[in-house]
């Protein structure tokens, strides 16, 4: 993917991820400390994810990319395991991007050029293997992760103020037309209390090494369950960027749409 390309792709992932990695330090000597399977640990973050049917919420980002700063704000809607719209404006509230993401296809708007982009999720996936599904990257946006095989190869750890579970799989993936072991490590660090996630670490390695942490906090109750409202997102691999989101207004199971209509004018991109 050349340098446009990868500009191109990261306003996607502007969208994609938006997203300090956890709450401030708090004394937890009090927290009654556990002795938890992976099975079981894995059940209670299961019981404490945010359920919803429809979401929609505002958002504030800042996003780095290339040494540059980028600030905007937008509107998120979702449907659970669905569609993802999001709207991206600057100064004044004019729009400039407009996202939608179903369960197979990305479309994009981009009113700065008059263009817009139809493709598969797939495609996306040989630079981003880690976009597995429109679930995962509303697990990803919210702080659920309903990936979480139920006991599978986790290791249950604590720490200072969490607890960790560990995963380490191999997997067989053809690199360059050569049979080669991928392995992808996955850290999942919980708050012993509320039983949210606060981060996640993501290493996946083979002939470019991808690592991605994600951290979440100030966790807000939504109804009967909690979401973070500051998200916290780093790639290192072929594209690097940081970014920093904080949710406002956030609704869950109203009536949502997903409006998303192409000016006759705009010149269709195929691919980035």
């Amino acid at each position: 993917m050349n340098k446009k390309g990868n500009v191109g792709f990261c306003l996607l992932l502007v969208v994609v991820f938006l997203c300090s990695a956890c709450s401030s330090k708090r004394d937890m000597t009090k927290v009654n400390w556990n002795t938890f399977t992976a099975n079981q640990l894995i059940k209670e973050v299961r019981n404490n994810e945010l359920k919803y049917n429809t979401l929609q919420a505002k958002f504030n980002a800042k996003l780095t990319y290339d040494n540059n700063d980028f600030n905007m704000r937008g509107q998120l809607r979702m449907k659970n395991d669905s569609v993802i719209w999001m709207s991206l404006s600057v100064m004044l509230g004019i729009e400039v991007i407009r996202v939608k993401i179903t369960t197979d296809s990305v479309f994009m708007i981009n009113r700065t050029k008059n263009q817009y982009l139809t493709a598969a999720l797939d495609s996306f996936r040989d630079d981003f293997p880690f976009i597995e599904s429109v679930g995962f990257i509303q697990d990803v946006l919210l702080g659920n992760d309903t990936q979480l095989e139920k006991g599978g190869d986790f290791k249950v750890s604590t720490g200072e103020d969490c607890y960790y579970l560990i995963s380490n799989k191999k997997y067989k993936k053809s690199v360059k037309n050569n049979d080669d072991d991928k392995i992808m490590i996955k850290s999942v660090k919980i708050h012993p209390e509320l039983f949210k996630i606060m981060a996640y670490e993501i290493k996946e390695y083979n002939e470019e090494k991808i690592k991605i942490d994600i951290g979440y906090s100030d966790f807000m109750n939504i109804y009967e369950h909690r979401m973070p409202l500051r998200v916290k997102l780093d790639v290192n691999g072929p594209v690097q960027l940081k970014m920093n989101i904080e949710y406002s207004n956030v609704v869950i199971d109203n009536d949502v749409e997903f409006n998303f209509n192409v000016p006759k004018k705009y010149e269709r991109l195929y691919k980035w």
